[in-house]
């Protein structure tokens, strides 16, 4: 667990970073909160919206401007295990924040980084290439600071980005550290990762994540599941708040759009389809739905909400409601997630399917759980 520091240590002081003898200094500011910051988030389904948000929707909090704990942990692996993903490579940062993930690669062996994010982040990121400008005068890795806002499309895109830089010639790797953290996130950043893994040929991307909100990195896991790729765990912390995800193709090579657009109706197409085979099948009792060649773990429940997974229910006249306690007959495809209980008619009745799943029992049981300290 990492000790909690100071405002000085997060804000003001320079972030020391020290990784295979040579020392990263990371420059850090305070954010700049708005009202919209500051407003409380808005209950919101799994369902992916075929609009684009602009990019000053992504970081409201102004969250970059510090070093977060995946970034550090990103940054250690790159000097260790995960050294072999970046050796001689060409990486594509993905909000890049201070720009510590990216130039400890460039540290660490890649040939080329390139350190991305919002327009309004990019002072403080040249800031810290020029501060570590070693990496380039010294290690020889080519270090450049480009405006990237995920999800975006034409000019604004990664696939128009990646084909202006002219110093891509190796394999490509994209990376992102400590990604996903608001609920604006993983609908735009799943647009990216698919586009430049499916479009622009990336080799995989290398993506820390801290579970600071459940249901956004839940979603985001979901997301690009669904889109054809492939998730391994390469990583978790001592405590389990940080892990790093392997993300690859898989065998779809659909439009990037097209395949998030379309992801929930072909899991709920798959999902019937488990529903019914199983059901054929009396060894099986609560059989998850694969969604890739990876399944998602068993306790991870929260990620196998979102991922679609179904659960089968015995008709038993003693099964209640998780919403109203009344004693109901189970429908398969309305189990709760959190207590394995269906809802009744009445309770569909008033929420509706959508509703129900992402209404009153899905945030109250969530809320329990986060009470309880699973996150």
């Amino acid at each position: 667990m990492e000790q909690a520091r100071t405002f000085n240590e997060r804000f003001v002081q320079p972030h020391i970073f020290t990784l295979n003898g040579f020392q990263l200094e990371l420059s850090q500011q305070p954010p700049s909160l708005t009202g919209e910051a500051l407003a409380p988030p808005s209950i919101t389904t799994t369902k992916i919206s075929t609009t684009t948000k602009t990019t000053t929707d992504l970081d409201p909090l102004g969250t970059g401007t510090t070093v977060w704990r995946g970034g550090s942990l990103l940054a250690s692996l790159f000097g260790s295990s995960l050294n072999h993903l970046i050796m001689g490579k060409a990486v594509l940062d993905v909000g890049s924040g201070t720009g510590i993930a990216g130039l400890a690669a460039g540290a660490c062996g890649a040939s080329l980084v390139l350190l991305t994010d919002l327009p309004s982040m990019l002072p403080l990121l040249r800031q810290n290439a020029t501060r570590n400008s070693f990496v380039s005068s010294l290690l020889g890795c080519s270090v450049a600071v480009e405006p990237l806002g995920w999800g975006q499309t034409g000019d604004g895109s990664v696939s128009h980005l990646l084909r202006t830089t002219n110093d891509i010639h190796s394999g490509l790797v994209v990376i992102g550290a400590d990604v996903c953290y608001h609920e604006r996130h993983p609908e735009p950043l799943a647009r990216t990762l698919i586009e430049a893994l499916v479009e622009c040929g990336a080799e995989r991307a290398v993506v820390s994540c801290e579970r600071h909100e459940p249901v956004a990195f839940a979603t985001l896991k979901c997301l690009l599941l669904e889109g054809g790729l492939e998730i391994e765990e390469l990583f978790k912390s001592d405590d389990s708040r940080v892990v790093v995800l392997d993300i690859t193709k898989g065998d779809e090579k659909d439009d990037a759009d097209e395949v998030v657009d379309n992801a929930k109706a072909g899991a709920e197409v798959e999902a019937e389809a488990k529903v019914k085979a199983d059901n054929s099948n009396p060894s099986l009792q609560t059989p998850e739905i694969k969604t890739s060649k990876r399944k998602l773990e068993s306790n991870d429940t929260q990620d196998d909400f979102l991922a679609s997974k179904k659960k089968i229910a015995s008709a038993d006249d003693s099964t209640t409601c998780c919403e109203c306690g009344e004693k109901t007959n189970p429908n398969p495809m309305n189990v709760c997630q959190f207590c394995d209980q269906p809802a009744c008619d009445k309770c569909i009745g008033k929420w509706g399917e959508s509703g129900w799943r992402n209404g009153c029992p899905f945030l109250r049981h969530l809320s329990e759980t986060v009470v309880g300290g699973m996150w």
